[in-house]
Order: structure tokens, then sequence, then C-alpha cells
């Protein structure tokens, strides 16, 4: 696991890297200057290191979700930067100079700054209070997040400011000026004929704001629709260069039998071209609760040597196939483990009951009918019930009468079977355990109890000690080897007369009885473990089972709960939904603060549901089910696109100020905001893309993030473009009409006090 979660985190780093090489390109084609590309550019390593700095304050580490959390935060730490710098570069073209365009820009965008930092930290808060195992894993990640934009803007407001005032130098650049529509001149470049083509587009929109409502209406019962009927998962598969396997045979198997098949197993599996390496173990443990199981660890060779492991799990099993009696489940090794359960499987469902018998039977019928369903694979459950236990009964009366003590023919069957410790050899570098018990040999013969014998009172020459016999020797010694410290009062005298066979005094029964007996919240349960079929999710195996359920009449003395990474599943689902609802109200509440109406944040949050039906379009396509990467990823799109609604209400508020109309006032705000909308929206995306392509060990962890922002931005931002501009002239229309019944109702007040 250490060379894999360096490499795992390598590639992180590398991404990282990559991000902030992209962003910078999206900076420099937009601005067209150098020092208009360094100036943002320098938010991102200062960000990242006050960052870096908190988290060591905070004792955070360097892992996967933390370098995934400062990955994302690249394309947001120069958000901030980018706004501000792209309003002192407006002023530059128009003919001021540096200083006068910093001092003006800067007082001019400073509150919208402060507006998308604070709405987008708000956005991160419900992550905070997440529930659950997923909860504390993602607190870290959100914690990060809002460290790094929180830094970021500070330096927007006050070191972006500044290097503009003494670096950019006035530049008198020919262009269309958005505002009054006046051509500058020589040739058009490629910007301008965008921005003249956006004025053309929009302007037909306005023309349809039925339509356009019509299309944003649409996107809300879509993002509905997506989501309640998109496949569900917890987290995504990862292919970590290591796989656990449990080799399960039948529970009558001796040690010695299951030991020389899982040698055959993994024999088996090393001979795969795809397998580097092969551990086994073999025996009751910490790892392994019965001796009929074995596990196994399977190292892999580097990701580009080898099939992925959709086709390399199926051929691993059919290998082994060929070996009779034995079962084979594997399982890949994944960097966030939920639970540290001890089971074949990837998910589990378990049984309770009272009654061990009932649960038994009730157990084997559902085991019976999941395995019939395609939705899961590898179905199996714990109910061991049928192995071999030997029933030693004593007959006391016939010790009595030969003068064998009951403590005798205790202690000489543990001395025989219970791995007695009898004495502890010291060397100058260790210490080893003597252990007394019979010769492996003799354990499985079945005159075991003839060969084993004890003395009865009187018969014995080993004055004041219980003395055990064994086998047909000639001669007895008591003697303890020099060096050896004696414990006990049990010995092993081979071949001393007068000894009674201890098949004349016990009587020997072969029953079943379980390997083991589980609980599940202090009573005895059957766990079921499976494995989700390819291409299903997690959401159609618990549908699947919840259908079983009703099909084979559980008894109502029965109970079933999901456990393990099925119940963490079980239980986000309704917490996604909520999770995504407090987002929203959340950013609803700030925003009604910052712009102290109720009118305004409607019209910035209609940003979303866009950039849902993006996201959720995007992971669709790609073959992913809504896990909780994805749902992280929807959130931090809330985050995102709302900056776009923000940058053009700040200005139309503003121009309303100065006494233009709401369709003038929004318009020349989307004309003029239309070029750091798309600095934003494109350095968030190319942020991402490295994520989203999903290259190296781990990696699928973190696509599902990558490719829901990346979705979600290009649909919600070829969308929001026009919708949020009329969405606004309809929140004024509103503004307007409740004023106008505010102001009819107090006109009749005062004339029912005159």
């Amino acid at each position: 696991r250490t060379v894999t979660i360096r490499a795992s985190v390598e590639d992180v780093e590398f991404t990282l890297m990559l991000t902030i090489g992209l962003v910078i390109a999206v900076i420099f084609v937009f601005l067209r200057r150098l020092w208009a590309t360094v100036i943002p550019s320098v938010a991102v390593p200062l960000s990242i290191l006050g960052t870096f700095a908190l988290m060591s304050f905070a004792a955070f580490s360097l892992d996967n979700l933390s370098l995934m959390a400062l990955t994302v935060a690249t394309g947001f730490v120069v958000d901030d930067a980018i706004v501000m710098i792209e309003n002192i570069v407006r002023y530059i073209e128009k003919g001021r100079e540096p200083k006068d365009a910093a001092e003006t820009g800067a007082k001019e965008i400073g509150f919208t700054v402060l507006s998308l930092t604070v709405s987008l930290v708000a956005v991160f808060l419900p992550l905070l209070l997440m529930p659950g195992v997923t909860g504390r894993l993602f607190k870290e990640f959100a914690i990060v997040l809002s460290i790094a934009v929180g830094i970021s803007m500070i330096v927007s407001l006050t070191l972006t400011p500044m290097m503009c005032a003494y670096l950019l130098r006035r530049e008198n650049v020919p262009h269309e000026d958005v505002e009054t529509g006046a051509k500058g001149g020589g040739r058009r470049d490629w910007w301008d004929r965008l921005v003249a083509a956006y004025a053309r587009s929009l302007d037909w929109v306005f023309g349809h704001q039925r339509l356009t409502m019509l299309v944003l209406t649409a996107t809300v019962a879509l993002t509905v629709l997506l989501f309640v009927s998109m496949p569900k998962g917890l987290l995504p598969e990862q292919d970590t260069g290591m796989i656990t396997g449990v080799v399960q045979a039948d529970e009558t198997i001796a040690f010695e039998a299951m030991l020389e098949r899982t040698r055959r197993v993994a024999e088996a599996l090393r001979a795969d071209p795809a397998v580097t390496g092969v551990a086994a173990f073999v025996g009751a443990g910490s790892i392994n609760p019965t001796l009929n199981q074995g596990q196994l660890s399977i190292v892999l060779k580097p990701r580009s040597q080898r099939d992925g492991l959709a086709e390399l799990l199926p051929r691993l099993q059919r290998t082994v196939e060929r070996i009779p009696g034995v079962a084979l489940f594997l399982k890949p090794v994944q960097d966030i483990a939920l639970d540290n359960r001890v089971a074949p499987t990837e998910y589990q469902y378990a049984l309770t009951e009272v009654n061990e018998e009932e649960l038994g039977r009730f157990a084997e019928r559902m085991t019976a009918a999941l395995q019939k369903r395609p939705e899961l694979t590898d179905v199996d459950n714990n109910l061991a019930a049928n192995g071999l236990q030997l029933n030693l009964t004593i007959n006391r009366d016939q010790a009595s009468r030969l003068g064998v003590p009951i403590q005798t023919i205790d202690d000489t069957l543990y001395s025989a079977f219970g791995q007695r410790q009898i004495s502890t050899i010291f060397t100058q570098l260790n210490q080893y355990r003597v252990v007394l018990e019979v010769d492996p040999k003799f354990r499985t013969s079945a005159d075991l109890l003839n060969r084993l014998s004890v003395r009865g009172s009187g018969s014995g020459v080993l004055t004041g000690s219980n003395a055990t016999s064994f086998g047909q020797a000639t001669s007895s010694n008591s003697a303890t080897p020099s060096g050896i410290g004696s414990q006990g009062n049990t010995g092993i005298a081979i071949g001393a007369g007068g000894t009674i066979p201890m098949a004349s005094l016990v009587e020997a029964k072969v029953i079943n009885a379980p390997l083991v007996i589980s609980h599940q919240n202090q009573l005895p349960a059957v766990t079921i473990s499976f494995n989700v079929a390819n291409g299903y999710s997690l959401s159609d195996a618990v549908e699947a089972i919840s259908e079983v359920e009703g099909t084979i009449d559980m008894p109502a003395q029965i109970r079933g709960s999901f456990i393990g990474k099925a119940a963490e599943f079980s239980s986000s689902m309704l917490d996604e939904v909520l999770l995504i609802l407090a987002s929203l109200v959340v950013i609803y509440i700030v925003l009604g603060v910052l712009y102290e109406s109720y009118i305004h944040p409607i019209t910035i949050i209609s940003t979303l549901p866009p950039a849902g039906v993006g996201a959720l379009l995007a992971l669709t396509l790609c073959g992913f089910s809504l896990s909780i990467d994805g749902i992280v990823g929807i959130i931090l799109l809330i985050g995102i696109v709302k900056k776009n609604a923000i940058m053009m209400i700040d200005f139309a508020i503003d121009a309303r100020r100065e006494g233009m109309g709401a369709h003038d006032a929004i318009r020349r705000a989307a004309l003029l905001r239309f070029r750091p909308i798309l600095m934003t929206t494109f350095a968030a995306m190319f942020g991402a893309l490295p994520l989203a392509l999903g290259t190296g060990i781990g990696s699928e962890l973190r696509q599902p993030l990558g490719v829901s922002i990346v979705g979600g931005l290009l649909l919600s931002q070829l969308i929001t473009l026009y919708t949020t501009p009329v969405l606004y002239l309809h929140m004024e229309r509103l503004s307007d009409w409740l004023a106008g019944q505010r102001g009819r109702r107090g006109l009749v007040v005062d004339r029912g006090l005159a």
C-alpha cells in the first residue's frame, strides 16, 4: 500500500501543477497581455502557500482529499483576481492611467468580489455538517477549499490592484465599446466579433422572453427527473493495484487440507500475467474468522501493463474454478475504507433474530433468492452451521471407580489439544515459548482416544502429579530438560504401567456445529455478502434486495438491515438531497443579507438548474453513477455558476441607481461582464479538466468530481448567459408590482386615518 499511496499522491500533485498551467493559459488567451496574465497568476501560489500554512496549523495532512481540494481550488482562487484585473484593464483600455484605473476598478468591483467569496464559502458550510463517515471525510475537503478561497479574496482586494497600478501600462487598443456600441479604428479582433455576436443573440432572447423562461423551467424539471432516475452509488470503485481475496472451502475441511488448497489458489493466481505477487494467510485470527477460509493479498502490475478490473477480476476467478472444493471472492483495495469489517465482498446485509434455527433457515432462503438476481454477484452468507465438532461426555461413575479425578481428565485433554505453554526458553536475543500438544499426525486418527490415557489413583509412579500417557512406549520420564523452567504439574508419561485409556472414561460423539456465531446489536445474526454486478449500480442492488424481502415473506420477528458501506449508502441517499437543499437555503440567506433583497437572490440561484442538468448528463454519458463525489461536484457548481449572475446583477443594480431602465441596465451588465464571466468559467473548467480525464493510480475517486464540474459548467454557461438577464427583468417587474401594492395599501391607510 505504501507504493500505491505514494503513487496516488504524486499523481494528484502532477494534476495540481497541470491545472495551474491550464488556468494561467486561460488568463493569457483572454487578456492577451503578459503582465495582466502574471498578476492574477500570482494569486494561485500565494493562496496555495497560505492554505498550506493554515493546514499545518489545523494539523491536516497532505492526502488524496486535501490535494484534490487544492486542485479544484486552483480554478477558484484566480476568479477574484480575474474579476478584479479584468475590470481594471477595461478602464485602461478606455484610456485611463493605470493608477487611476486600479483605484476606480477596485472600488467598483470590491463588493462583487466580497459577494463572490462569501457566497462561495457559504456553499461549503453544509459539507462541514454532512453526517456519517463520508461527512468526516469531506470535512477536510471543505475546510481546505474555504481557506484557499478566503486567502484569494484577500490577495485580490489588496495585492492585485497594487500590482495593476505599477505593472500595467496604458495601451490604446482599438476595440468596440460594448457600452456605447462605437467601433474603434482598425480591424476588429476575434473578441470584438464574439461580443458583437453575443449582443445580437441577447437582443433576440429579449424578444422571446416566454420561450427563455420555458427553457429555464424545463431545466428545473429535467434536473429533478435526472436526479431521481439516475443510478446512485456511494464511492466509485478504484483501481489501486491491489486486490484482497477470500478462499472458502467446505466447513468440515481440516487445517492441513485448507492450507494446501489455498496454496494451489495462490499459485494459480501468480501465473496470471497481470499479477506481481500473492500473499496468503490461513487460520482463524483477527482477519480470518474461521478455519475454512483463507485470506489473499494480490499485488498487480502497473495499470499500463494489464487489463482493467472489469476484465481482470472475472478472469482471475475463472482461473481458480479449475481447483475443486474452493470458491474465490475478490474485491479491489480502496483508498477510502468506510468500515473495517472482514468480509469476502464489498457490501453486506445482516439478518437478526433471537431464534438461531429460524434465522438460519430464512437466511438460506434469502441467499438462494438473491443469487438469482442479475443485479447481484458473489452472493454468500456466513452461516457456517455444518462444521464438525467432537463432543466428549465424561462417565463420572467409571472415572470414580477407576480412581481418576475429573480434573485429571480435563488437564489431560487440555495438554493434548489446548496448546498449553509449559515453559519459555530465553536466549541472548530472543525468547521462545514451549507449547505442549499431541503430535499433529495423531490428531486425525480414529483411535485417538484409545491412544490417549491417564493414571488412576495409586497406579502411577509420578507422585504429586496428574500424569498423562500417550502411545505404546515402554518408559516414562517426568524430568524437566535442562534450561527449561517447568510450569504446572501435568506431564506426559509414555508407556507407564497402570494407565487407563481415555476412551473408557469418556463418550465421544461427532455432531454438526457452527464454526462461528455472529451477532449484530447483541442479537444472533447472519451476514449476507454481495457485490454489484457489472452494468448495475449500488442503488439497483439495494432495490433488488428490498424486492426480495417482499417476495419471500420475511417473518415479523426477523429484522434485515444493511451494514458497512451499504448502510452508509442507504443513510446518505436522503442526506444528499438535504445537503443540496441546505446549500440552496444558505446561499439564499447570504445573498439576501448582502443585497438586502428577497428578489435578487432568486435571480442568482436560477443559474443552478442548468448546471445540475449538465452535471447529471455528463455523469450519465461517461458511465458514472451519482456518488458522493458527484454530489460534491454539484455543490461546488452551486458556488461557481452563481458567480456569473452575481457579476451581472451587481452592475445592473449600479446602473439602475444611475437612473437607467431595467432592460438597458441588465443588457449593459451582461455585455460588460461577458469577458470575466467566460474567464472565470473557463478557469474553473480547465481546473477540473485534469480530474475529469482521470489518469494515474486511484484516479477513479476523483473522476466523477471533475466530470460533474466540467459538464455542469459547459451547459450552464450556454444557458445562463441568456436566462439570467431575462429572469432579472421578470424579477424587476415583480418588484415594481409588489412596491405598487404596498403603495396602494399605504394610501388606503392614510385616507382612512384622514
